[in-house]
């Protein structure tokens, strides 16, 4: 029996595929989901197997390639198929004779254009969806059934799943919006950054997970995220989510808060030294975080003064609150989720 890492992680994706392919056969409320989630499992079995060979050719590049885009058109992804997957398989096509290109793509083509159509006409049924995602702005309730309505028929797409997330934020649905980022977290290609979504807000399952979860489960949950900066590397969107969780467990804890506000600092203070952060007009909101929080650690009550004096002064006169921590925690939620409000 081979047990070389190859062909055990070409054994588990087929095995992960026939198992996404019983459970969408079987039906259910969730069966399309939970079937996208096997796929994209497989697709990253793929990606496992092509890495554990030390020299592969450009023609096993290609399978391999061609094998993950049909791994996710059977999970219903379309931003991940024409984004990532078919983009890559027409570079690697570039890397072998065309008439072995053509031969190795003669199924996948045609799944693929056959899939274009789907989402095509998925999208075209709904046309104020499809408005607020080429035009970020609020959703109305019309577009958000219409999302509903593409996820039923797409339900692999996490940048479907986020904006659903985003919308229960703004709704103050927080559950929902935290099994919402939950979902999108589980069809994420990308493992190490599973709190970002190309193109969309991040870090909204930090954030919410501190709102929504009970107190020790957030707690729990900021910890780990706060142990994902300290680990490096950093970056600004993440420091920006887990300093938004933590003023929001403070504010709901308002008793053995030190650590709390030990870690904000520490990681307001990492996200204030990246230089994304002053190009993403992050750097006040880190500035503020970092100082409220030394003024607690010294015992002292923060002031407005503290917004005032980092640049925050519009947020404090719009803000019916005089808290500066409740006016600073909306305003880091809110920064996060403009790139996609």
């Amino acid at each position: 029996m081979n047990l070389d890492p190859y062909t055990l992680s070409l054994a588990e994706g087929s095995r992960l595929k026939l198992r996404g392919a019983a459970l969408f056969a079987e039906g259910g409320a969730d069966a399309g989901y939970e079937a996208a989630v096997l796929f994209h499992e497989a697709a990253r079995a793929e990606t496992r197997a092509l890495a554990a060979l030390p020299s592969p050719s450009a023609e096993t590049r290609l399978r391999s390639a061609i094998e993950r885009c049909g791994c996710l058109i059977d999970g219903k992804d379309p931003s991940a198929v024409l984004e990532v997957a078919w983009p890559e398989v027409l570079e690697l096509s570039d890397e072998v004779a065309p008439s072995l290109a053509r031969a190795l793509r003669a199924r996948v083509d045609a799944r693929v254009e056959q899939f274009v159509r789907e989402y095509r006409e998925a999208a075209g049924a709904a046309p104020d969806f499809l408005a607020r995602l080429r035009s970020p702005g609020t959703f109305s309730v019309r577009a958000a059934r219409q999302l509903d309505r593409v996820l039923r028929r797409f339900p692999g797409d996490p940048r479907l799943w986020t904006m659903k997330a985003l919308n229960a934020v703004v709704d103050g649905d927080d559950p929902l919006a935290l099994e919402c980022a939950r979902r999108a977290r589980r069809l994420l290609l990308n493992e190490e950054h599973p709190e970002r979504i190309e193109g969309m807000a991040p870090g909204i399952e930090i954030i919410v997970s501190a709102k929504a979860l009970a107190l020790p489960e957030a707690r729990a949950a900021f910890d780990a995220s706060h142990a994902r900066v300290r680990s490096g590397p950093a970056e600004a969107d993440l420091c920006l989510a887990v300093v938004a969780a933590g003023l929001h467990l403070v504010e709901r804890a308002r008793r053995g808060t030190q650590q709390l506000w030990e870690r904000i600092a520490e990681v307001a203070s990492v996200g204030a030294s990246l230089p994304e952060a002053r190009t993403r007009l992050y750097l006040p909101l880190f500035r503020a975080a970092r100082m409220i929080a030394m003024e607690e650690l010294a015992d002292r009550t923060p002031g407005l003064e503290i917004l005032y004096r980092v640049g925050l002064g519009t947020a404090v006169s719009l803000s019916e609150s005089k808290d500066p921590i409740a006016i600073l925690s909306t305003e880091l939620t809110e920064r996060l989720l403009r790139p996609a409000a």
